[in-house]
């Protein structure tokens, strides 16, 4: 009983943080990048993610007019 009671806080307190957890993926990403690659290659990488969003962006708006 004490067992299961147990599980169940646990289970409890993991069904919290996760949404936290999906709020601050981007920062513990970027953390984890520049603590093992370094802040130029993040940077880089970065710059990548923008340009690949602003290409899809217009992906979409070329199939919204037609």
């Amino acid at each position: 009983q004490l067992c299961l009671e147990r599980l169940l806080e646990m289970k409890t307190a993991l069904e919290k943080i996760r949404p936290l957890e999906k709020r601050m993926r981007y920062q513990i990403d970027k953390l984890l990048a520049l603590a093992t690659l370094g802040a130029g290659t993040f940077a880089g990488r970065e710059e990548e993610e923008e340009k690949e969003e602003k290409e899809e962006e217009k992906g979409e708006k070329g199939q919204e007019e037609k």
